[in-house]
This record gives structure tokens, sequence and C-alpha cells, in this order.
């Protein structure tokens, strides 16, 4: 008698079970990263987004960066505007999970849609060690971590608390990215950071399948 695929088994364990018991049949599961890669990506998204708040932190470190891509390709967008609201939530429900998943995800977003995410709230001011104007900058509450770009968040809410601390972790990580962010932020016109990340998502979703 030819043996079953215990993974083939559980992942059709996970798509069968009643839709409220699919997040804990999944969670349970000895194989939750290997059912999270080969399951359709839209039912992925529904599981971890029905579980934001809760169970999503458990779930993202397992499930696969392009997947997670797609899922903020799926819910963050209103058309063709992007929804920062809904992009920040994705963002902190991958911080809450684990530094890296929110790393590995950064690296594999296109670069428009961070800059989108820290613009409306970050004010950068580029210096020379000459400049006269550090001390000032310091007194205003800007910060700086190379002593040539200084940053000022214009809100203290939980929410710029979150970008404050993915700044802090790129320039530790990955300054490449946290220098794209300050020059994106300082210099790129929001609406043409828009249109091409629109562009980039609608290639992604029409790969896998998705409507135009």
């Amino acid at each position: 008698m030819k043996q079953e695929n215990p993974l083939v088994t559980e992942t059709l364990k996970v798509l069968d079970a009643p839709p409220d018991q699919r997040l804990h049949a999944l969670i349970e599961s000895p194989f939750t990263a290997e059912i999270l890669e080969r399951i359709p990506t839209h039912d992925a998204y529904l599981m971890i987004k029905e579980s934001f708040g809760s169970d999503s932190t458990i779930l993202l470190p397992y499930t696969p960066t392009e997947k997670i891509i797609s899922f903020i390709d799926l819910d963050c967008w209103d058309r063709d505007t992007l929804s920062a609201e809904s992009f920040l939530a994705w963002i902190t429900e991958l911080a809450e999970a684990s530094d890296e998943t929110l790393l590995r995800t950064l690296e594999s977003l296109d670069i428009e849609i961070v800059i989108l995410l820290f613009q409306p709230f970050l004010k950068v001011v580029i210096t020379r060690p000459t400049d006269d104007n550090i001390p000032e900058l310091v007194e205003n509450g800007y910060e700086t971590f190379d002593n040539n770009y200084f940053f000022s968040f214009s809100e203290n809410t939980e929410e710029t608390t979150v970008l404050r601390n993915i700044l802090d972790m790129l320039y530790l990580h990955h300054q490449d990215i946290y220098y794209r962010i300050l020059e994106g932020v300082r210099w790129e016109l929001p609406s043409e950071m828009e249109e091409t990340a629109y562009r980039h998502r609608m290639l992604r979703l029409m790969e896998l399948g998705f409507p135009s």
C-alpha cells in the first residue's frame, strides 16, 4: 500500500477544515511553514488577516516573504492609491512577529511604498560638520545616527514609535535602505513613487493570476 505523504495530508487537513477551525489546524500542524508555502496565496492571506492582533504574529515568521508581499499588495491599495493606514497595520504586525520577519520583508518591498509610509511623518535635514545649525537641530528634537542626516518625527504616537524603531533597526542592519528612506523623504515626489509602486504591484498580482 502506498504510504501517504504527511505534508499533503496535513495541507488537506487545513484546507478542508471549517473556516473557523483552519487557523487552529494550521498552528497546530508540525508543517506550518511548509503548508503556508504550498497553499494558495489568497487562502494564506485570509487566515493571517483574520488573525490580526493575535495569532498573526505566530504565523508571519513561518510565511514566505513573497507571500507577505502579496498580502500587502492585496490589502493595502484602494484602486491605484496606497492605503497608508493598512500598510502601517501590516508593518506593525510584522514588527510584533519578529525583527527578522520585518527585516526580510523590508528588503523585498518596493522602496517607494516604504518611503511613502515615512514621508508624512518624517522631516530630514542633511548637514555638514561645519554647519552652525546642528545645535539648533538637536535642541528642536532632531536625532542623528551619523552626525550627517538629522531626522525628526512630526508626531509622537504609537505609529511613529514603530517607524522610529524601524529606522534604528535599518541603520544597524541595512544602511542602504535607511539612507534611501531619508533621501526619498527629502527629495522624492509622492505621486511619482505611488505610480511606480502601483505598476509593480499590478505586475506581481497579474503573475499570480489575479485580475488587473
